[in-house]
Protein backbone atom coordinates (compact mmCIF):
# COMPACT_ATOMS: atom_id res chain seq x y z
CA UNK A 1 0.00 0.00 0.00
CA UNK A 2 0.68 3.63 -0.65
CA UNK A 3 0.18 6.68 0.46
CA UNK A 4 -3.75 7.59 2.23
CA UNK A 5 -4.28 3.56 1.22
CA UNK A 6 -3.84 4.24 -2.76
CA UNK A 7 -0.81 1.32 -4.30
CA UNK A 8 1.58 3.24 -6.28
CA UNK A 9 0.73 1.13 -9.40
CA UNK A 10 -3.10 3.33 -9.09
CA UNK A 11 -1.34 6.40 -8.64
CA UNK A 12 1.08 6.24 -12.38
CA UNK A 13 -1.66 5.05 -13.86
CA UNK A 14 -3.67 7.93 -12.52
CA UNK A 15 -1.05 10.50 -13.90
CA UNK A 16 0.65 9.01 -16.51
CA UNK A 17 -2.36 6.88 -17.51
CA UNK A 18 -1.92 2.93 -18.42
CA UNK A 19 1.02 1.27 -19.48
CA UNK A 20 1.23 1.46 -23.15
CA UNK A 21 0.21 -2.03 -24.67
CA UNK A 22 2.70 -4.56 -26.37
CA UNK A 23 2.95 -4.35 -29.95
CA UNK A 24 1.51 -7.60 -31.73
CA UNK A 25 4.04 -10.36 -32.75
CA UNK A 26 4.57 -10.03 -36.56
CA UNK A 27 4.45 -13.18 -38.41
CA UNK A 28 7.82 -14.81 -39.46
CA UNK A 29 6.46 -14.83 -43.45
CA UNK A 30 3.41 -13.79 -45.61
CA UNK A 31 0.53 -11.40 -45.10
CA UNK A 32 -0.47 -10.24 -41.97
CA UNK A 33 -3.64 -11.52 -40.86
CA UNK A 34 -6.18 -9.08 -38.54
CA UNK A 35 -6.32 -5.12 -38.41
CA UNK A 36 -3.32 -3.46 -39.35
CA UNK A 37 -2.09 -1.29 -36.76
CA UNK A 38 -2.48 2.62 -37.07
CA UNK A 39 0.65 4.67 -38.69
CA UNK A 40 1.20 7.74 -36.60
CA UNK A 41 3.12 10.48 -38.47
CA UNK A 42 3.27 12.91 -34.94
CA UNK A 43 6.96 11.12 -34.89
CA UNK A 44 9.46 11.14 -37.85
CA UNK A 45 13.14 11.06 -37.62
CA UNK A 46 15.90 11.72 -40.36
CA UNK A 47 19.49 10.74 -40.62
CA UNK A 48 21.52 13.57 -39.11
CA UNK A 49 23.60 15.41 -42.05
CA UNK A 50 26.99 14.99 -42.93
CA UNK A 51 29.99 17.25 -44.73
CA UNK A 52 28.66 16.21 -48.19
CA UNK A 53 25.15 14.37 -47.69
CA UNK A 54 21.98 16.02 -48.25
CA UNK A 55 19.43 14.98 -45.63
CA UNK A 56 16.54 13.03 -46.38
CA UNK A 57 13.75 15.97 -46.36
CA UNK A 58 16.60 17.83 -48.98
CA UNK A 59 17.10 14.88 -51.49
CA UNK A 60 12.81 14.80 -51.63
CA UNK A 61 12.49 18.47 -52.20
CA UNK A 62 15.53 18.43 -54.56
CA UNK A 63 15.56 15.07 -56.64
CA UNK A 64 17.91 16.15 -59.30
CA UNK A 65 21.29 15.60 -56.73
CA UNK A 66 23.44 12.64 -58.08
CA UNK A 67 25.65 10.64 -55.70
CA UNK A 68 28.54 9.65 -57.64
CA UNK A 69 30.54 7.19 -55.26
CA UNK A 70 34.38 6.37 -55.94
CA UNK A 71 37.46 5.47 -53.50
CA UNK A 72 39.71 8.44 -53.55
CA UNK A 73 43.51 8.16 -51.83
CA UNK A 74 43.56 9.10 -48.32
CA UNK A 75 46.31 11.72 -49.03
CA UNK A 76 44.01 13.18 -51.00
CA UNK A 77 41.33 13.07 -48.95
CA UNK A 78 43.34 14.67 -46.37
CA UNK A 79 44.03 17.24 -48.75
CA UNK A 80 40.64 18.25 -49.76
CA UNK A 81 39.78 18.55 -46.32
CA UNK A 82 42.32 20.74 -45.38
CA UNK A 83 42.04 23.12 -48.92
CA UNK A 84 38.06 23.22 -48.49
CA UNK A 85 38.75 24.58 -44.92
CA UNK A 86 40.59 27.14 -46.11
CA UNK A 87 38.04 28.72 -48.21
CA UNK A 88 34.93 27.70 -45.68
CA UNK A 89 33.46 25.12 -47.87
CA UNK A 90 32.39 21.31 -47.94
CA UNK A 91 34.61 18.79 -49.65
CA UNK A 92 31.94 18.59 -52.52
CA UNK A 93 31.55 22.58 -52.62
CA UNK A 94 35.74 23.01 -53.09
CA UNK A 95 35.54 20.34 -55.88
CA UNK A 96 32.96 22.25 -58.09
CA UNK A 97 34.96 25.14 -57.35
CA UNK A 98 37.90 23.66 -58.73
CA UNK A 99 36.26 22.21 -61.69
CA UNK A 100 34.47 25.77 -62.39
CA UNK A 101 37.50 27.27 -62.02
CA UNK A 102 38.88 24.76 -64.88
CA UNK A 103 36.45 25.79 -67.05
CA UNK A 104 36.60 29.69 -66.72
CA UNK A 105 33.17 30.06 -64.60
CA UNK A 106 34.77 31.07 -61.45
CA UNK A 107 38.39 33.18 -60.13
CA UNK A 108 40.11 32.24 -57.45
CA UNK A 109 43.92 31.04 -56.21
CA UNK A 110 45.67 29.49 -53.81
CA UNK A 111 46.86 31.51 -51.09
CA UNK A 112 50.77 31.77 -50.72
CA UNK A 113 50.37 30.97 -47.21
CA UNK A 114 48.45 27.43 -48.02
CA UNK A 115 49.76 24.79 -46.30
CA UNK A 116 52.41 22.19 -47.66
CA UNK A 117 51.77 18.55 -47.43
CA UNK A 118 54.16 15.58 -47.09
CA UNK A 119 52.61 11.95 -47.24
CA UNK A 120 54.11 8.43 -46.70
CA UNK A 121 53.75 5.13 -48.38
CA UNK A 122 50.84 3.95 -46.00
CA UNK A 123 48.78 6.85 -46.93
CA UNK A 124 49.78 7.13 -50.24
CA UNK A 125 48.59 3.20 -50.68
CA UNK A 126 45.35 3.95 -48.65
CA UNK A 127 42.00 4.37 -50.26
CA UNK A 128 38.57 5.52 -48.67
CA UNK A 129 35.34 5.48 -49.81
CA UNK A 130 33.98 9.27 -50.77
CA UNK A 131 30.25 10.39 -52.30
CA UNK A 132 30.39 13.73 -53.95
CA UNK A 133 26.62 14.98 -54.28
CA UNK A 134 26.31 17.34 -57.55
CA UNK A 135 23.25 18.74 -59.07
CA UNK A 136 22.28 17.49 -62.86
CA UNK A 137 24.26 20.84 -64.64
CA UNK A 138 27.52 20.50 -62.66
CA UNK A 139 27.53 16.21 -63.02
CA UNK A 140 26.98 17.32 -66.84
CA UNK A 141 30.29 19.65 -66.68
CA UNK A 142 31.90 17.02 -64.98
CA UNK A 143 30.84 13.97 -67.70
CA UNK A 144 32.00 16.23 -70.50
CA UNK A 145 35.14 16.95 -68.62
CA UNK A 146 36.52 13.86 -67.83
CA UNK A 147 35.60 12.49 -70.94
CA UNK A 148 37.70 15.48 -72.89
CA UNK A 149 40.32 14.28 -70.53
CA UNK A 150 40.45 10.85 -72.20
CA UNK A 151 37.47 9.54 -70.28
CA UNK A 152 38.75 9.26 -66.54
CA UNK A 153 36.90 8.32 -63.92
CA UNK A 154 35.88 10.24 -61.37
CA UNK A 155 38.66 8.79 -58.64
CA UNK A 156 41.68 9.85 -61.48
CA UNK A 157 39.76 13.42 -61.86
CA UNK A 158 39.69 14.01 -58.50
CA UNK A 159 43.24 12.95 -58.12
CA UNK A 160 44.53 15.16 -61.25
CA UNK A 161 42.63 18.19 -60.02
CA UNK A 162 43.95 18.05 -56.50
CA UNK A 163 47.96 17.75 -57.52
CA UNK A 164 47.07 20.72 -60.19
CA UNK A 165 45.76 22.55 -57.57
CA UNK A 166 48.20 22.39 -54.75
CA UNK A 167 51.02 23.19 -57.95
CA UNK A 168 52.14 19.17 -58.16
CA UNK A 169 50.69 18.14 -61.21
CA UNK A 170 53.18 15.40 -61.80
CA UNK A 171 52.06 13.60 -58.14
CA UNK A 172 52.80 14.12 -54.52
CA UNK A 173 56.35 13.42 -54.50
CA UNK A 174 57.10 15.04 -57.87
CA UNK A 175 58.58 18.60 -57.52
CA UNK A 176 56.41 21.72 -57.27
CA UNK A 177 55.63 24.07 -60.21
CA UNK A 178 56.36 27.70 -59.38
Amino acid sequence: MGVDGLSFSCYVEEVMGPPPRKPPEKPARGRRTGPQPAQSSARTTTQAPSNNRPTGDQEAKDDSLHPIGTFVPLTHLTILEQEAKLFGARRGQFLEMLLKRKLGMLEFNRPATAPTYEFGDSELSTSVRFVWYLREEMKELLDRDRLQMGNLTVQAWIVVEINRWIGRPLGLRSPGTP
